[in-house]
């Protein structure tokens, strides 16, 4: 499948290396009829500067992010998947925000084996609250409202 709306590929292409590859490859995987928006608010090469492990997690917490909010808009009438990315003080700050009108508990996401999908499923989050409990660099909070999901991550600097 090709990405042909030019603004996306222009704010993928102001991405770091490593993340550019990453929403490259995500967006470039779902169906055409999922609407994605892309908002790169400032320069982001301080991301490149990083500690090559904690890049690392940050890139395996943004896929698990991405993967379940394009699961979770393929079940959607409204198909809608945000992120947007800046840095704001000293805060790598990312945004994934998708339609969601199943009624989600946040407080047992988070949970080995908890899914809203069925069985053998919901390792993905439990993974990021692994990372979570040992790199305290990295802050995640969910937020479900009005009909949208959203999760903002946030990585001191």
């Amino acid at each position: 499948k090709s990405i042909s709306e030019s603004s996306i590929i222009r704010n993928i292409d102001k991405l770091p290396r490593g993340l550019k590859g990453l929403i490259y490859y995500k967006i470039s995987q779902i169906d055409s009829n999922i609407k994605i928006d892309l908002n790169i608010k400032n320069s982001l090469k301080r991301f490149e500067k990083l500690p090559s492990k904690l890049n690392k997690d940050i890139l395996k917490i943004i896929g698990i992010l991405l993967d379940n909010a394009i699961e979770a808009v393929s079940k959607e009438k409204e198909k809608f998947i945000f992120l947007s990315f800046s840095i704001v003080k000293n805060k790598f700050v990312i945004n994934i925000k998708n339609t969601c009108t199943k009624n989600i508990k946040k407080d047992t996401i988070m949970e080995a084996g908890f899914s809203t999908k069925g069985k053998n499923r919901g390792y993905g989050l439990a993974l990021v609250k692994d990372i979570l409990n040992y790199e305290k660099r990295i802050t995640l909070d969910f937020n479900i409202d009005d009909g949208e999901f959203m999760s903002k991550m946030q990585i001191r600097l």
